[in-house]
């Protein structure tokens, strides 16, 4: 087996076709959203090294939404647990080293600057350790690194994934996904379409609750949208975790629609709210993972966006629709125009969502209809 032998230049180590890593550690263990991304990422690198070894350090509800990602050893470990938890992963690892004849990782990609994490980048054995962006770096992180990517001026979300396929120097593609979802999860995807007399129609679903409820569109707009779109022929069904206070949207939601919608909040688990948005025509959320998991079944995307540029946060898709009074409302607030304020300033205020009307959603999910599904417009 040939050693690894890089050169660093700019962006990129420049590995060899003889001098490619043999093993490759990422720790990135939570967030739906970076999860997605990260998936790209590895598959990216898995296209250009189809050999190599990939081990992922990954908490479990993200875990959840990739298992079964093929060429991938997931270690699962909880940050919740604190320093015990390095501890213990630190035995696991051993253990799994041992039964490889392998103390060491070629390379290390860390991706997270929490204090746990880093105490864990401390623990993993790797003879390259490659940190996010001096800019980004903190907890110590910066004295870990062997090096940094680069730092990104104007960066969506997806920035760190794509930083880290340059400086390992894999090609540069658009992302793309290949999510494992097992034909038991998706049959019974299509079975809950079957079992609501109104889903016989092609569905759409609305997954309405944001991070918080003051970035999350009012209950009146989307019972409006739910019996716009049935009155166009789709059904609708909501989906969202099982956070009462979600819970209690979707169902005040349902209320105060015409046309009864399938309420799913809290009753699916990632992989199964995956299915569900495979099988939709289109997904319409504010800024959340939804959207983001949406595109990695190429099912397009309506997002609502009020506290976010959705410059920075918007699903990586061609595919992507998105309604926004950020700019209105972040100009407003600073008394600047959009381009002389920081990037990724956000606004702040309860209602700053009500700068959305029913009537631009409705607009957008005709321009949506008008690029794939003409039919319904007639």
């Amino acid at each position: 087996m040939p050693k690894i032998y890089s050169s660093y230049c700019g962006d990129s180590f420049m590995f060899g076709q003889s001098t490619v890593p043999r093993n490759l550690a990422i720790l990135m263990s939570s967030g739906i959203t970076r999860t997605c991304y990260c998936v790209a990422m590895i598959q990216s690198i898995q296209r250009q090294w189809p050999q190599i070894a990939i081990t992922w350090f990954i908490e479990e509800n993200e875990q959840s939404l990739v298992d079964g990602l093929a060429g991938v050893d997931f270690v699962r470990f909880e940050k919740k647990r604190g320093i015990k938890e390095a501890f213990r992963l630190k035995q696991v690892l051993n253990q799994k080293l041992k039964q490889k004849n392998n103390a060491n990782f070629d390379v290390l990609l860390m991706l997270q600057t929490d204090v746990i994490s880093n105490i864990i980048s401390l623990i993993v054995k790797a003879k390259i350790k490659i940190g996010v962006s001096k800019k980004q770096s903190k907890n110590g992180q910066q004295f870990i690194a062997h090096k940094h990517l680069r730092n990104v001026l104007r960066p969506h979300l997806s920035a760190p994934f794509s930083s880290c396929l340059a400086i390992l120097g894999i090609k540069k593609q658009p992302f793309s996904w290949r999510m494992p979802i097992s034909d038991e999860v998706q049959l019974w995807g299509s079975e809950q379409l079957l079992s609501h007399a109104e889903l016989a129609r092609p569905c759409v679903v609305i997954s309405p609750s944001g991070h918080c409820n003051e970035e999350s569109w009012h209950n009146e707009g989307y019972a409006k949208i739910v019996d716009y779109l049935s009155m166009i022929g789709f059904s609708v069904i909501l989906t969202g975790t099982s956070a009462i206070h979600e819970q209690l949207k979707s169902a005040t939601i349902a209320s105060l629609s015409k046309h009864l919608p399938l309420d799913l909040t809290g009753k699916t688990t990632l992989k199964q709210l995956l299915a569900i948005h495979k099988l939709a025509h289109f997904i319409i959320s504010p800024d959340a993972a939804p959207g983001h998991m949406a595109t990695t079944v190429e099912t397009p995307v309506i997002n609502l966006y009020s506290h976010t540029n959705y410059e920075i946060s918007r699903p990586i898709s061609t595919q992507h629709y998105p309604v926004s009074c950020y700019q209105d409302v972040v100009q407003k607030q600073f008394k600047k125009p959009l381009n002389k304020l920081p990037w990724g300033l956000r606004p702040k205020g309860k209602q700053l969502m009500r700068g959305i009307s029913a009537a631009q959603v409705k607009e957008k999910i005709h321009q949506l209809l008008a690029d794939h599904y003409p039919e319904y417009l007639n």
